[in-house]
This record gives structure tokens, sequence and C-alpha cells, in this order.
């Protein structure tokens, strides 16, 4: 009989054992499962900072594209007014060819030999141009070849125009 109850002792002891590690397993198991509560709830509010961030860089992008046509076109729009100064002082006529495709206006303007130039054309090829610098350039260009123009004596003749 002593032998019975050592033997029932050992075995509540181990059942004591046993539920105490089974507690001990469920706090642990409580624990963690807070733990990975909280770092979802980590992860949901870095999700939001990133969404945040990625919208703050999107405006910034959008900013500096903005920003860059603005200087393009205020560019352009010198070249433009400078370029139609050289054409009305040294009558120099363009021939603007730009149309519109899938949306996009293409700007394309033809600037030919003047008719006062009473010899063969001092540019070769490159008389299209594709912005208002090319246009500034080539109508620069001819107008280098009219006898009052202060550079006169700089008038080239070239085979191809640098922008072509």
């Amino acid at each position: 009989m002593a032998k019975l109850e050592n033997e029932y002792d050992r075995l509540d002891e181990l059942r004591l054992d046993v539920e105490t590690d089974i507690c001990a397993g469920k706090e642990n198991i409580a624990r963690i499962e807070n733990k990975i509560e909280a770092l979802k709830n980590d992860l949901a509010d870095h999700k939001n900072v990133v969404n945040v961030k990625k919208r703050q860089l999107e405006k910034v992008i959008a900013d500096k594209r903005d920003v860059q046509q603005r200087i393009m076109r205020s560019k352009n729009e010198a070249a433009r007014r400078k370029a139609n100064a050289i054409m009305k002082q040294y009558n120099i006529v363009i021939e603007n060819e730009s149309y519109r495709e899938y949306g996009e206006y293409v700007f394309s303007v033809w600037v030919g030999k003047p008719e006062w130039l009473k010899r063969d054309d001092p540019l070769e090829d490159g008389h299209f141009a594709h912005d208002w610098h090319e246009v500034l350039w080539l109508v620069d260009f001819y107008a280098k070849w009219h006898p009052d123009h202060p550079d006169h004596e700089k008038r080239q003749v070239l085979k191809i125009a640098p922008h072509a």
C-alpha cells in the first residue's frame, strides 16, 4: 500500500508539474499573442506612414515636373520672342508645320533660305526645328547673312545644322 501511495503522490506531483507547465505555456502563448497583436498594430502604423510618404513623394515629383515645365515654357517663350524679333527685323519667313498626334502637340517648323539671300543656301541640311531654341538658331544663322547684321562677317556655310 505504501508503494501505491508513493506512486500516487509521485503521479500527483507530475500532474501538478504538468498543470503548472500548461499554465505557464498558456501564459507564454498569451504573451506571444499580445506581442503579435502589437507587432500587427506597429506594421499597420508603418504601412500608413509609408503610404503618407508615398503620396508626399508623388506630390513633390508632380510639383517638380510642373516647375520644370514652367521653366521650359519660359525659356521657349524667350527664344520665341527673340526669334520673332529677328524674323521681323531681317524679313525671314518660317513655315509652321506643327500638328497634333495621338493627343500630343508635335512642334515642327521649317526655316528656309530668305528671299533676299541671292546665293545658294548656306545651310545644306537641318532646316527643320523642333523647339524655339532651334528656330532661334536657324533664324540667327540666316540673319548673319544679311548685310546690315552686326555679325555679318561671322557668317558661315554649313553642311548641317547643329541640332539636326
